[in-house]
């Protein structure tokens, strides 16, 4: 982490395409240099924005209010991409093989922006919910481009084009039925899909079989700290964070009275 004793809370970090760390903290975004030290500083945002995605140039972050983009090669303030009303909740970010920039939402579906123009999906034109979280892009055996999202109903897939497809109503699989609110999760180099739900951090693993047939794994199920149990529904699985293929952190909470606790613990995936 950076050695600036000055540095606020960090609330998320990212790394770009050109190999530059970045993280975020209330009022700006600053470099991390391989020494940990701090590099350059860009205006930023206060609270400090939490969602961050890797982009040509630099990076993307979502807040409350819309996406904006940051150019890392410069000084300027962030550029918005896209306005969203004071009550959109933004819940993952990320840019598909399209080239477009995709964002969920807990609320008011899924926004795709591409080349200046934006599109919203939602359930009247054939998502199973409008409230989204987690997403990734992935390719079936004969390369075509899928998106999986994780809803409050659980782990979705739709291929890209029929997505895109303006006269067609496509209906996403609901590839396993789950509850969940979060907007992590984790997908493994060997192709498994991490997802904290309310029932801990389920593992689904595709494999050559779609759709998939045998049950997802329970990875991490509840914790219990100093005799008290983080599984308060409340308080579900939080984070999910993969460090190269194997290693994650798992951020658990429980709101018991008369005060709250959280813990954060790490897993080598085997």
């Amino acid at each position: 982490s950076p050695t600036s004793s000055a540095r606020g809370p960090v609330a998320a970090v990212v790394e770009t395409a050109e190999g530059e760390v970045w993280a975020s903290e209330a009022g700006r975004f600053f470099e991390v240099l391989p020494d940990g030290s701090e590099g350059r500083s860009l205006p930023g945002f206060d609270p400090a924005p939490s969602i961050l995605t890797a982009a040509p140039g630099g990076f993307l972050f979502a807040v409350a209010g819309g996406v904006y983009q940051v150019r890392t090669s410069g000084d300027a303030a962030a550029e918005q991409v896209l306005a969203l009303g004071p009550a959109v909740e933004p819940r993952a970010l990320r840019v598909g093989p399209e080239g477009g920039t995709w964002l969920t939402t807990y609320g008011d579906g899924l926004f795709q922006i591409s080349a200046g123009e934006v599109r919203q999906f939602t359930t009247e034109s054939g998502l199973n919910s409008d409230y989204l979280g987690w997403l990734n892009f992935s390719t079936d055996r004969s390369g075509r481009p899928s998106v999986r999202i994780n809803s409050n109903q659980g782990l979705l897939s739709i291929l890209l084009e029929d997505l895109l497809d303006p006269d067609t109503r496509n209906v996403p699989q609901l590839l396993f039925s789950h509850e969940s609110e979060g907007p992590s999760g984790a997908l493994l180099d060997c192709g498994t899909i991490l997802l904290p739900t309310l029932n801990g951090l389920l593992g689904y693993s595709l494999g050559e079989n779609f759709p998939p047939r045998s049950p997802p794994l329970t990875v991490v199920d509840a914790v219990v700290v100093n005799g008290r149990a983080m599984d308060d529904p409340g308080g579900f699985l939080r984070e999910a964070t993969v460090h190269g293929s194997a290693d994650i952190d798992v951020g658990f909470k429980a709101t018991a009275m008369p005060s709250s606790a959280e813990a954060t613990f790490s897993y080598r995936m085997l």
